[in-house]
């Protein structure tokens, strides 16, 4: 953990404990950059409206038949209407699109209650490519505070979280905090993670679901769940861990072969 780490939590700390009283399900991708390429894990959770499908949540493919979101993505909704949109960073393209066979939230999952993830099965299995493949989840370590992370999505990109979704996938770099030093923020449990940004850096509405991995992009660490009210003021974002579900996740697809 370095020196300048250190400084900027410090900073942070004094300067958001004014606005840590209040949060919101569903989170975006604030101060972050385009995707140059396509982000192969990344998937675009997409709902038909009247005859246009329109982008709402993120997640991640995990393997040939199954993505991973939030639960609070997709508890409830009609499946007939849920498609995946994947190997592209234009969320309106013509690319690949996967229609949704069954989705599996986490069996505890309650709306605000520390299990927000879910499985999706697809109808048909991903054809991998350079530009649509399987992030890896099976590594399975406890991630200290410190760490460099990478999250993406199609989140707002305003403070506003009704504001419209980008075009265009963004991306961005976060570092893990401590739950105990979370929790100045929220009541996380031992089954989420945390990650802090600068002002006008982090998660906001339409990046739920949506992967945070690895600096090198090579392992799954969290699913976007939740953040503050306002989004990119300092406060922190919150994943569901996925090191503590991946006996689960095996359960849900083994059972499902």
């Amino acid at each position: 953990m370095t020196q300048h780490y250190l400084m900027v939590v410090s900073i942070w700390i004094l300067s958001s404990m004014a606005s840590a009283n209040s949060f919101t399900i569903g989170v975006r991708i604030f101060g972050g950059e385009e995707a140059t390429n396509p982000i192969p894990y990344q998937i675009s959770l997409q709902k038909l409206r009247a005859t246009k499908w329109d982008h709402f949540c993120g997640g991640s493919i995990i393997s040939h038949s199954y993505i991973v979101t939030a639960a609070h993505c997709v508890y409830q909704e009609e499946v007939e209407r849920l498609s995946i949109l994947a190997g592209t960073t234009n969320r309106l393209s013509n690319s690949t699109r996967y229609l949704i066979q069954s989705y599996i939230p986490h069996p505890n999952y309650r709306a605000n209650n520390h299990h927000d993830i879910a499985l999706v099965q697809t109808k048909h299995q991903f054809q991998f490519t350079s530009n649509i493949a399987p992030i890896n989840f099976e590594k399975r370590y406890y991630i200290r505070s410190g760490v460099r992370c990478h999250v993406s999505g199609w989140g707002v990109m305003e403070r506003v979280r009704t504001a419209p979704f980008p075009e265009e996938l963004q991306t961005t770099d976060l570092w893990t905090i401590s739950n105990r030093l979370c929790r100045r923020f929220y009541n996380v449990s031992m089954n989420e993670i945390c990650t802090f940004g600068m002002v006008d850096e982090g998660t906001c509405a339409g990046d739920s679901g949506g992967p945070l991995v690895s600096w090198d992009r090579s392992h799954l660490i969290g699913v976007v769940s939740y953040g503050p009210a306002y989004c990119g003021t300092g406060i922190p974002d919150v994943y569901t861990r996925i090191s503590v579900f991946t006996n689960w996740i095996r359960g849900v697809i083994k059972a499902n072969l």
